[in-house]
Order: C-alpha cells, then sequence, then structure tokens
C-alpha cells in the first residue's frame, strides 16, 4: 500500500522486496524479481543456465545410450561448477546494483 501511494507523489527509483507471487498486480513491476528479470545483465545469466543445462545433460548422460568417460564426466563437473559460481556471482552483481541505484528500497518486517 506504501509504495502505491508513494507512486502517487512521484518518487522515480522504488524498489520492492519480497517474493512476486504475494505482491499485489499494481506494483509488481516495481518487485526486485521483475526488475532483475528486466536487466541488461539477465541475458549472459540466461545463456549461462542453458550451457550448465547441457553440462548436466552430458554428465548424467540424458544424451544418448552411449557410456560416459570418468575424463568427460570430470570436464563436465569442472564446467558446471564454474558456471554456477558464474551464474551466482553475475546474479549477485546484478540484484546489488539494482538496490544501490535505488531510492527507496521497501519491504515487509517479521519478527
Amino acid at each position: 500500500k506504501l509504495l502505491q501511494s508513494q507512486r502517487i507523489h512521484g518518487i522515480p527509483k522504488v524498489v520492492r522486496l519480497g517474493h512476486p507471487a504475494r505482491l499485489q498486480p499494481s506494483v509488481l513491476k516495481h518487485s526486485l524479481e521483475a526488475m532483475v528479470r528486466a536487466s541488461d545483465g539477465t541475458e549472459v545469466v540466461n545463456e549461462c543456465r542453458v550451457e550448465l543445462k547441457r553440462w548436466m545433460q552430458i554428465l548424467f548422460n540424458e544424451m544418448s545410450k552411449k557410456k560416459v568417460s570418468y575424463a568427460e564426466k570430470r570436464i563436465a563437473r569442472s564446467e558446471i561448477k564454474q558456471l554456477r559460481r558464474e551464474i551466482r556471482s553475475r546474479e549477485e552483481k546484478i540484484v546489488r546494483e539494482l538496490i544501490l541505484s535505488r531510492n527507496v528500497v521497501l519491504s515487509t518486517n517479521i519478527g
């Protein structure tokens, strides 16, 4: 409700933290999740996720019936580890930049 009233007063850079399913549709575009999805760096993260999925298929032999060698599994595990690290760091960077670039950060306080 606070975000709806703040939009009327025209505070330009507002972000709402919280689970998107629990937010009202009128403020969903101000949620951190929506802003992360619309961010420029998200394209690279999505490409990394596609590559991660491909390596996971190789590791767990979902692409073919042939046996995967130990060397191939070792390479796949190494690539998966590196991709997960890259995805995590890029997502953290996107979130950090979004939060720091906002004038107002709204969230709920429980406890």
